[in-house]
């Protein structure tokens, strides 16, 4: 999911130190939202914890599975992971680490692959992906869909996306009553992601419920997430908003980037939740920084200092 996002955290993390609003939380979160911080909290960087969100992106790669197992119900037990996002890949079938999480008791937003959206008969591949994962709770429709294809294969623009999310949510109502969907996660770096989604919303976007639709974002930077604050605090005041991707690669920020960004993404864009990116990004390329966990060996793997304090690691 990611690609070349920030370009320059260090430079972000600076400026966030000294100019983060760190006060009260302006909306609510439902007990279940809110990590209880570690136990026998004693220092900063314990304290740093009580803004996590225990969300986490999940890649599905079939050799991790070992270790997600051991990573999974380690950060589990103490409270830091209740939710995780994942794909549903067109073609794939039925994936083996997405069956393993589905008996967790996760809460589970599943991401409906891109390449979905060019299904003739959308409102059909809707009912492959609820009959493969059967009581989905959570759907969401895309991934950044207008940036994230190779640009030699075919594209889809915002006004096509916007014509795709009014069929599926249609049938979805008609069909999925239980079922609430999430927008595409519009791009996370610079001012692209905003742009569109106020380009959403002269499309219909608010013609959608907010009882049965959220608003989805990624969020790499203090600057993006500024400018998305404006479109969330006027027309979409109503939604809901879930921060789907956000993190910094270099692990040793991992903990400071929480303790100083996430307030800012809770207070200014209300976000509701906020996903780590990610738990595994791979052992080469360069999402690798991202990862709580890499260089897996079965159940054995190396871990970044924020997963150790959120699994209570010392």
């Amino acid at each position: 999911m990611k690609r070349l996002l920030i370009v320059s955290i260090l430079a972000v993390l600076t400026f966030a130190i000294g100019g983060c609003n760190k006060g009260k939380i302006s909306n609510p979160l439902e007990p279940s939202n809110v990590y209880p911080g570690p136990s026998n909290s004693n220092s900063r960087q314990d304290e740093s914890l009580y803004e996590w969100l225990p969300y986490v992106v999940v890649h599905t790669p079939g050799d991790a599975l070992s270790a997600y197992q051991v990573a999974i119900p380690e950060l589990m037990a103490t409270g830091a992971l209740r939710g995780v996002r994942v794909g549903i890949i067109k073609g794939e079938g039925r994936n083996i680490i997405n069956s393993w999480l589905a008996s967790t008791g996760l809460d589970i937003l599943w991401i409906f692959d891109n390449y979905f959206l060019f299904e003739p008969d959308i409102e059909a591949a809707v009912d492959q992906a609820m009959a493969l994962y059967p009581g989905i709770r959570y759907l969401q429709i895309g991934n950044e869909a207008t940036t994230i294809i190779p640009r030699n294969e075919p594209q889809i623009s915002i006004e096509r996306y916007m014509d795709v999310l009014k069929r599926i949510y249609n049938h979805v109502q008609a069909r999925y009553s239980n079922t609430i969907l999430v927008t595409q996660s519009t791009f996370g770096s610079g001012g692209h992601g905003s742009s569109e989604l106020e380009r959403m919303i002269e499309l219909g976007l608010r013609e959608m419920s907010p009882s049965k639709l959220i608003v989805g974002m990624n969020v790499y930077s203090l600057s993006t997430a500024n400018r998305y604050s404006h479109v969330i605090s006027g027309s979409l005041r109503g939604y809901r908003v879930w921060v789907t991707e956000t993190g910094t690669t270099n692990p040793d920020e991992h903990i400071r980037y929480v303790r100083d960004i996430y307030p800012v993404l809770r207070n200014n864009l209300r976000a509701e939740r906020i996903y780590w990116y990610c738990l595994y990004c791979g052992d080469s390329g360069p999402d690798v920084g991202f990862g709580l966990i890499k260089n897996l060996q079965g159940q054995s793997f190396w871990s970044s200092p924020l997963y150790n304090l959120l699994a209570g690691r010392r």
